[in-house]
């Protein structure tokens, strides 16, 4: 059923509980918006990002580098919106271009990326949109690249979180005993 159906039972229900004294058994969670989005290298090198603008994050790819790694938290809106929510999946950030870089020349739009069904770390194709979700840790082939030189990644992401914050919030649990 649609969230926009089952919600408003949803909190019917808990509205009802409260008033009768029942308590939430689920404990609150402590949530984030930041994605902390980053590259991974086949050889384990971690690639912050160079900048962020409109959406857009920006890396830059050492030579050599033909096969990275996009990065990022994941949550399951079932957890971080409400159980009324019936999408499970391990969502990381929404995805909709990304383009290459190199050298003076024009950059390269990584089209094929956001149609390829086999690689991994990916979620399908929104229907209708050429948008796809991570699953936090999302195969990016940088085929063709120019030997020697250096390039700029940039991927653009259209949504991102909010994640729940599990061992960030049991650590604060344990530093408060």
């Amino acid at each position: 059923m649609a969230q926009a159906v089952v919600e408003p039972i949803f909190r019917k229900i808990e509205a009802r509980a409260k008033h009768a004294g029942i308590e939430a058994v689920t404990p609150a969670r402590v949530v984030t918006n930041d994605a902390d989005v980053h590259l991974v290298t086949e050889s384990g090198a971690i690639i912050r990002k160079a900048r962020e603008q409109n959406g857009k994050v920006f890396f830059m790819l050492p030579p050599g580098i033909d096969r990275v790694w996009l990065v990022s938290r994941t949550s399951r809106p079932a957890d971080t919106i409400g159980p009324f929510v019936d999408d499970r999946r391990q969502l990381g950030v929404l995805v909709s271009n990304m383009s290459l870089q190199e050298g003076v020349g024009a950059a390269r739009n990584l089209e094929n990326i956001m149609q390829d069904a086999n690689l991994q770390g990916w979620h399908g194709v929104d229907a209708g949109h050429s948008m796809r979700w991570t699953a936090g840790h999302a195969e990016i082939p940088l085929v063709e690249r120019t030997p020697g030189a250096l390039a700029m990644l940039s991927v653009q992401i259209i949504a991102a979180g909010p994640y729940v914050l599990e061992g960030e919030q049991t650590e604060q649990k344990v530093a408060s005993l």
